[in-house]
């Protein structure tokens, strides 16, 4: 059976900038890997900040390249816990979505609430880690959701949608500062990304 239902899907750039400028003494100062260390984390921060707008909409002053996981309407595709979110919580939301993009998905909490559903071992005689990845599900650490929030997500290739129109890249300018006698480094990317909402499951705990 195949399913011959066709969906628009829209990606609406953004372009995402960082810019640090650095005392041009204390760069012809600095040792070799200065510099390095600079690029780094100009690329960094701004892997930061899509990394975050994949799961909240957000991107600094919310010009975000597209619809995080907490602004999807999962309709239908919301388990709710009363406890504790559990391995079971999860194989339930995993089992809403549709059976061809189950293997091969992603679970997507942060340190605290994934640390929890792992301390399930303690209770139970079993590992939960080891049942979630014969499930077929990947754990994911993300600090950008919430606490007590569990997103499962389907196979990338057909839940997340992503287009670089610019890739990541930093920039070095002599002259852009030189009345302050600094040097400016640039990171900055032009990207958008979508959300297959039909593939995306969500577990919260009850108030």
């Amino acid at each position: 059976v195949y399913d011959q239902a066709l969906s628009a899907i829209t990606l609406s750039g953004a372009e995402l900038v960082k810019l640090v400028a650095a005392s041009r003494a204390m760069v012809d100062m600095s040792t070799d890997n200065f510099e390095t260390y600079l690029i780094n984390l100009l690329a960094g921060e701004v892997l930061d900040v899509l990394e975050d707008s994949y799961v909240t909409g957000k991107a600094g002053t919310d010009n975000c390249p597209g619809d995080g996981l907490d602004t999807l309407t999962l309709t239908g595709r919301t388990v709710t816990a009363t406890t504790a979110i559990t391995v079971a919580d999860i194989a339930q939301a995993l089992a809403m979505l549709p059976a061809k993009v189950q293997r091969g998905g992603l679970v997507l909490a942060n340190a605290s609430t994934l640390a929890g559903i792992l301390m399930e071992k303690t209770t139970y005689a079993f590992d939960p880690s080891t049942t979630l990845q014969s499930l077929g599900l990947e754990l994911v650490q993300d600090p950008h959701v919430s606490d007590n929030t569990v997103y499962v997500v389907g196979a990338l290739d057909q839940t997340l949608f992503l287009n670089f129109w610019q890739n990541i890249n930093v920039r070095r300018s002599e002259d852009a500062m030189l009345v302050k006698n600094a040097i400016a480094f640039l990171a900055s990317c032009v990207c958008g990304f979508a959300w297959n909402s039909n593939n995306v499951a969500k577990v919260t705990l009850s108030a």
